[in-house]
């Protein structure tokens, strides 16, 4: 029973209001924070009543808040531990499979994902258990019996991935022995000798309660002493128990008193828990049973100890539970605890004994946690909420001033912070206050397994949390008074709300009355509140009313994931003291939903962190009840990491998938493609026709691992066998395939449900076969146009289009084309017409093409004046001096320029042929020029030069209009 609630109530009213909440996306700099991890711890009130003759009761919450997203591959190796139960009872049928056959399958899908997952530096060890730790032998055959087809198997402890694989091969043939927790728990604690920055995991699988202990101690028997003596303490099925002790070699029955065994059973597992925490060892434990076949609070207590946490499984989910805890293993992680420092008050302050703490020798509590961070995955991992029962011997004022969170971060670095201390205080007289239980309750399936079919809530997604409450404290039977306006507030985590606004109210199976819950807002999110307006009497030293029980029923929105929920308040008022405030524990389970969908013979369910499984719901094609046939990989990009609120299916070709934040994705079980015109790119529709060349490539790609794609192609001409392909790359439809052509494409393996194929049809016409040009090859003159026709085979080609084009040398362009059918000359030289389909044929035709200039003879030159005046220095260009006749002539070139006084002026002619001359001195000088074009053509002028800077100089332009002498 955990201490702590407060109030009461004849009659209540309860509003109880929920924080469904949607969390807003933490911001970008929120997001990319580094991990950390914060706490809180505060008493549940700040004031404790001590009974006559008896211990008050209080608890100390603690919250332990993860924070920050992992943006890369930080984390540290690993050990893991598979410890797993072959007692007989093992080999019974579960929900329609045998309970060992199951745990192997899970265990070696396990095995699977940490082969693909694994570390050089990780370690794997395989423990098997019954009233010791196993050591079986079984018998298997390979081949005929009488032939030697049949040998020995054996199951016991192993070491690494393929030596464990081949060890549970037969973990469904020695299922026969009791149940012994502790000795395999204790074997790992004693014989880990990992390095201290490895993080060690135990995966812990039972059916059942522990029923066998074996242990060394001293006893006493007969009034003699002996030490170190072999005591085995049994359970048996027909409810006897023993406690046998190995005395002079013989063995003595010691008690048969079987709770008396039990608990020492029980509080060995414990001890045994207590030992993996202090060694920093993670416990994750899986109860593979009917509810009341095992004792789920003492495997809950064991694992809580040391940091994880149970859950109970079924042949329908232990592979996708084995998954989800196994996929923390290997994701970066932060392990740590929180301290509460106790010694100083060693003789009047205990913790409660099956508390979630260990308690060193020093009487410090240690609550363990582990958090693992996805990579750039958010949100980040869920809140810790737990509760420290504490028991006071004596009154007065305590202060708990040691109270520490350590933790090693990401980066190995130790980190430690200190909370301020808190005060509490013991009194003989006091506010009545309230003793409280609160749990969670199944409404369909347990709230570890909750599921949500599809998009529609129902009770399969729904669970309950009751509470208990028992007013108390009052120490002074001569006082009298009332309890009344009692207000609860239940906050509640994010994606949980309210199911049910109505609540009954009783004490025990007494009707006390109705109440209503509604959802309310509070400045740290949504929660329920829960009024109770009547008054509870008190006088005498009793109460009007003795206990009361209410429960609200809550649904879980979307997926969550190791939900807590938190620890809620209640205020009331007592005539005689006033307002109080105490706190309520929150429920000791966790709340973990899927979001489930079933397509054939598979259920498809996504899970907190956007992540989907497929599993098998039958016993075909080669899977089991149970298995994970495939998971979501990091290649499906198009699903983000969120939780998932619903799923639909979507003509059975691929799963909608809305996230809590109402965005969409979706997951394809089958593929789909598109067919393209290869030459344009053009999309064709089913039933296009088109005259090709096709070719496909595939649009939607089914999620999950190992998918392999085939597609098979058929038509009037051709057809193909199923052939494998790489999705990712483009395929062409042989260029032969004519007529109707069918595409099929199909995918098996990861989510595919069927080898179904997607079938497009589409119809390839004929294709240009061949392209003729006449006249070919073409020559014209510059300057002038000549015409061209084009003959395209077949005649009936479906498309007849052409593309045309002339290729000029570089720098030059020698013809154009006009309308496609005219060539026009621009300059001599040479060029090519090149003529394509565009039908997908790729036929091409070159026609040369030659451009010739038409020769126009000189028939006359002479310069532009007869006489050039120039000052010394000056230069005078002959070619624009000179007038050509006609002015179109081919060539208007000099074939050579003279002077009759080279003192006078000088002649140059330059690289590109033109010619000048350059005034030396004064003096007359004549000049004559013939033409290169006719050596008989040719002309005169007279050069004056002048002193420089002499007036009438005409320099370069040659201005002078002096006559000729």
């Amino acid at each position: 029973m955990r201490p702590n609630l407060s109030k009461a109530g004849l009659l209540l009213i309860f509003l109880f209001v929920i924080s469904i909440g949607y969390q807003p996306a933490p911001s970008a700099a929120a997001t990319t924070a580094a991990p950390s991890v914060d706490f809180s711890v505060q008493p549940s009130a700040t004031s404790y009543i001590l009974p006559a003759g008896g211990k008050a009761n209080g608890n100390l919450n603690v919250s332990i808040f993860p924070k920050g997203m992992a943006t890369n591959e930080q984390r540290q190796p690993i050990a893991v531990y598979f410890v797993e139960d072959t007692s007989g009872s093992m080999s019974d049928v579960y929900n329609g499979a045998r309970k060992d056959t199951t745990a192997k399958n899970a265990l070696s899908q396990a095995l699977n994902y940490f082969s693909q997952n694994s570390q050089p530096l990780d370690q794997y060890t395989f423990i098997p258990f019954d009233s010791t730790i196993s050591d079986k032998f079984y018998s298997y055959c390979t081949g005929n019996y009488w032939f030697g087809g049949c040998q020995l198997g054996e199951v016991k402890p192993a070491t690494g991935i393929t030596n464990i694989q081949t060890m549970i091969n037969g973990l469904d043939s020695v299922s026969y022995g009791g149940t012994n927790y502790s000795q395999p728990l204790d074997l790992i604690s004693s014989s880990t000798s990992t390095s201290a920055n490895t993080k060690k995991y135990i995966i812990f699988l039972t059916d059942g309660e522990p029923t066998s202990l074996q242990r060394n101690e001293t006893i006493t028997y007969n009034k003699n002493t002996y030490t170190n003596t072999p005591v085995t303490y049994t359970l048996y099925s027909n409810n006897t128990a023993s406690e046998v002790a190995v005395i002079n070699n013989k063995n003595t029955t010691l008690s048969t008193d079987y709770n008396y065994i039990q608990s020492v059973i029980d509080s060995q597992a414990l001890a045994s828990a207590d030992n993996l925490a202090a060694n920093k060892i993670t416990m994750y434990s899986f109860a593979l049973a009917q509810k009341g076949d095992v004792n789920f609070q003492l495997l809950d207590n064991m694992s809580k100890k040391t940091g994880g946490y149970a859950v109970p499984g079924d042949p329908s989910n232990l592979s996708s539970l084995f998954a989800d805890i196994t996929s923390k293993f290997t994701a970066p992680s932060i392990s740590g605890e929180v301290t509460i420092d106790l010694s100083k008050y060693k003789n009047t302050v205990q913790v409660v004994p099956g508390s979630d703490a260990y308690i060193d020798s020093n009487n410090v509590a240690h609550i363990n946690f582990n958090f693992s961070y996805p990579i750039n995955k958010s949100p980040t991992p869920n809140e810790i909420d737990d509760s420290l029962p504490l028991t006071f011997s004596s009154t007065g004022t305590y202060t708990f001033d040691n109270i520490k969170l350590n933790y090693t971060d990401l980066n190995g670095n130790q980190v430690t912070k200190s909370q301020s201390p808190i005060t509490v205080n013991v009194t003989n007289d006091m506010a009545a206050t309230f003793n409280s239980t609160v749990s969670l309750n199944t409404v369909h399936n347990p709230p570890e397994s909750l599921i949500k079919q599809g998009t529609t809530d129902s009770e399969l997604n729904q669970f309950q949390v009751e509470y208990s409450i028992t007013p108390t404290g009052l120490v002074n039977t001569a006082a009298a008074g009332n309890l009344n306006t009692f207000t609860m507030i239940q906050p509640l985590p994010a994606g949980i709300s309210l199911a049910s606004s109505q609540l009954t109210i009783k004490s025990g199976n007494s009707f006390l009355g109705s109440a209503t819950a509604n959802q309310i807002s509070t400045a740290s999110g949504q929660a329920v509140q829960i009024t109770i307006p009547s008054t509870i009497g008190y006088k005498n030293g009793s109460f009007d009313l003795t206990n009361f029980t209410f429960d609200v029923t809550l649904k879980a929105d979307w997926a969550q994931s190791s939900t807590t929920i938190p620890n809620s308040t209640m205020t009331y008022s007592d005539s005689r003291f006033g307002q109080q405030t105490i706190t309520l524990s929150g429920p000791p389970s966790k709340v973990n939903m899927k979001v489930n969908i079933n397509d054939s013979n598979f259920c498809y369910t996504g899970d907190y962190s956007g992540a989907l499984q497929k599993i098998s719901t039958t016993n075909s094609n080669g899977y089991t009840i149970g298995q994970i046939v495939s998971e979501t990989q990091a290649s499906d990009a198009n699903l983000p990491a969120k939780p998932i609120m619903g799923m639909t299916l979507v003509n059975g070709q691929k799963i909608q998938i809305t996230y809590n934040d109402q965005s969409t994705g979706y997951l394809y079980l089958r593929p789909d493609f598109q067919l393209n015109e290869t030459p344009t790119g053009k999309i064709l529709a089913n039933g296009d026709t088109t005259a090709g060349p096709v070719s496909f490539k595939v649009t939607n790609l089914v999620g999950g691992k190992n998918v392999v794609y085939e597609y098979s192609i058929t038509s009037d001409t051709g057809s193909t066998s199923w052939t494998a392909f790489d999705p990712s790359g483009t395929i062409s439809i042989p260029s032969g395939y004519l007529g109707n052509v069918k595409v099929d494409i199909r995918a098996t393996g990861g989510f595919s449900p069927d080898q179904t194929p997607v079938e497009k049809s589409i119809v390839i016409q004929r294709l240009v076969s061949s392209i003729s040009v006449s006249p070919n090859p073409i020559s014209l003159l510059a300057g002038s146009s000549l015409g061209f026709t084009v003959t395209v085979s077949p005649s009936d080609a479906l498309n007849k289009t052409l593309n045309y084009s002339i290729q000029n040398p570089a720098g030059q362009t020698v013809a154009t084309l006009v309308n496609n059918n005219t060539i026009l000359g621009q300059s001599a030289g040479t060029a090519t017409l090149i003529i394509k389909s565009v039908d997908g044929s790729n036929i091409q035709v070159s026609v040369p093409i030659t451009v010739q200039n038409p020769y126009i003879a000189l028939t006359g030159m002479q310069f532009t004046q007869p006489k050039y005046t120039l000052n010394v220095g000056d230069t005078l260009e002959l070619n624009p001096s000179i007038i050509f006749n006609p002015s179109n002539a081919t060539n208007k070139n000099l074939k050579s320029v003279t002077a009759t006084n080279n003192s006078v002026v000088t002649i140059v002619q330059r690289t590109d042929g033109t010619w000048y001359l350059k005034a030396l001195q004064s003096g007359y000088s004549t000049i004559k020029a013939i033409s290169s074009d006719n050596a008989n053509l040719s002309d005169t002028a007279v050069i004056q030069v002048n002193p420089a800077g002499s007036s009438g100089g005409g320099g370069s332009s040659g201005s002078s209009t002096d006559g000729k002498w």
